[in-house]
């Protein structure tokens, strides 16, 4: 999907399209994740991670 980047205050603001909030359970007030990878913004629900959960790096 394309669209632009608005400035909201002092930040710059994307418009999640309703089908794709909906679609991701996001409403107003929801946690989520940005990230940066390979010159690509990532935009992620942020997950609970559950106890005794531990990210193993195999690079």
């Amino acid at each position: 999907m394309k669209t632009v980047i608005q400035k909201w205050g002092n930040s710059l603001g994307v418009c999640i399209p309703s089908y794709m909030a909906r679609g991701l359970s996001l409403k107003t007030g929801s946690s989520i994740e940005i990230l940066e990878e390979e010159n690509r913004i990532i935009i992620q629900p942020k997950t609970k991670k559950p106890k005794g959960y531990y990210r193993i790096n195999n690079g």
